[in-house]
């Protein structure tokens, strides 16, 4: 068999398994979760002053101008106020059914790690699927961010699902509510301040003989300007510990904004090199000017982001 058949062969029973096979939430961010939830009283009374100066702002009327909040930008309006309130746990006449986690570092644009603990018995869950939807109030925003798996097991150490990790990202920061959903109905709610993350243009590094922008050792495409309205071809480097990926996708927001742009889509996204590292041609373009964040997902699940600035 030629070297390049070889290759080839090799490339297409990668395909052919699932990515990312770690779980994501590493000890290191379980680690840092649990050392850092002392944090979470501070961030929730910060948090609790941004809503009640909100209300207070509502209350005033400066929110009432549908030039302000426009469907373009915003997507739905004014909303109720109890719908942005952060709020850590869920519970039932009285019964308190969850509490959550984050990161204590909590921002959008990249992937973060969450423990949800559930306070009923394993029984209340064995068998059914769980899935987890994050809504953006402001905007209408609905996102599947854990698609529904079945839970046959109980937290590892535990009699019940007291520390279910799961890690994912968010595309844009602001007031979040998680919606935890079994089999298919909903189960409880928790609602989470989002940090918008840095806009400062992704930096450049060489590898190999081209000049990528994005984050060294994690992902960039090799650099190119964007010219609004103009299609490009990018290649994307991924390093992903040369697992296959079987779905990649672009996504973008603009500074300022929450609409969601789909900018790139693949069903064959390349293969990966002798260093673990997948190259993916792709062909984007955004529709204006501006600085924009570009969102790598592979098999439906947010990579990192990286910042471009549009002429």
């Amino acid at each position: 068999m030629k070297d390049s058949e070889h290759l080839k062969l090799s490339w297409e029973n990668k395909l052919r398994e699932r990515p990312f096979r770690d779980s994501h939430f590493t000890e290191a961010i379980r680690s840092k979760v649990m050392q850092r939830t002392k944090l979470r009283k501070n961030k929730l009374r910060y948090a609790g002053a941004a809503v009640t100066l909100a209300g207070c702002l509502l209350a005033a009327g400066l929110y009432t101008s549908w030039d302000y909040l426009n469907k373009d930008s915003f997507g739905i309006g004014i909303v109720n106020q109890e719908d942005l309130r952060v709020r850590h746990s869920y519970a039932r006449e009285g019964v308190e059914l969850l509490n959550v986690y984050p990161d204590p570092y909590l921002e959008a644009g990249r992937r973060m790690g969450y423990m949800f603990s559930f306070t009923e018995p394993f029984t209340a869950f064995k068998g059914k699927s769980l899935a987890i939807t994050a809504v953006h109030p402001i905007s209408g925003t609905r996102l599947v961010v854990s698609p529904a798996q079945e839970v046959t097991h109980p937290s590892s150490g535990y009699e019940g699902l007291e520390r279910y990790t799961t890690s994912f990202g968010l595309p844009f920061g602001g007031i979040w509510r998680y919606e935890i959903e079994l089999d298919g109905q909903t189960y409880a709610d928790v609602v989470l301040s989002v940090s918008e993350p840095s806009w400062e243009i992704s930096p450049v590094f060489p590898y190999e003989m081209y000049t990528l922008r994005g984050k060294k050792g994690e992902l960039g495409f090799i650099d190119a300007p964007f010219i609004a309205g103009r299609s490009q071809k990018y290649m994307w480097h991924l390093w992903n510990k040369g697992e296959a990926i079987g779905n990649f996708q672009v996504k973008a927001v603009k500074q300022g904004e929450t609409k969601i742009y789909d900018i790139f889509t693949t069903d064959s996204p390349g293969e990966a090199s002798s260093d673990r590292v997948h190259r993916i041609p792709s062909l984007m373009k955004l529709p204006e000017p501006g600085v924009w964040r570009l969102l790598p997902y592979a098999d439906g699940q947010m990579v990192d982001s990286i910042v471009v600035e549009v002429k």
